[in-house]
């Protein structure tokens, strides 16, 4: 886990908290063409239970990765999907 100086240095600001989150990923995205090739009705299983896991700092409403690139409120599969957020 980070410590509030790394974060406070890394990201310009301080005062969030770190969690870990899961998400639609390469994981996920492996398991459904698995699924899609071997039984086709349980394609959805996937996306019901997201299998990739990423570290996240939630300061004022936004999240970041330790990157420091901005998660947006539409994420899918790591990338934004659907245009921008309303």
């Amino acid at each position: 886990m980070r410590t509030q100086s790394t974060v406070g240095e890394h990201f310009g600001a301080a005062g969030g908290v770190w969690s870990t989150e899961t998400y639609s990923g390469q994981t996920t995205l492996i398991i459904f063409v698995v699924l899609l090739l071997l039984f086709w009705p349980a394609c959805a299983g996937p996306f019901c239970c997201p299998c990739d896991t990423r570290e996240i700092y939630t300061v004022d409403g936004v999240k970041r990765v330790p990157s420091g690139a901005t998660v947006p409120v539409n994420d899918c599969c790591g990338n934004p999907c659907g245009g921008p957020a309303a």
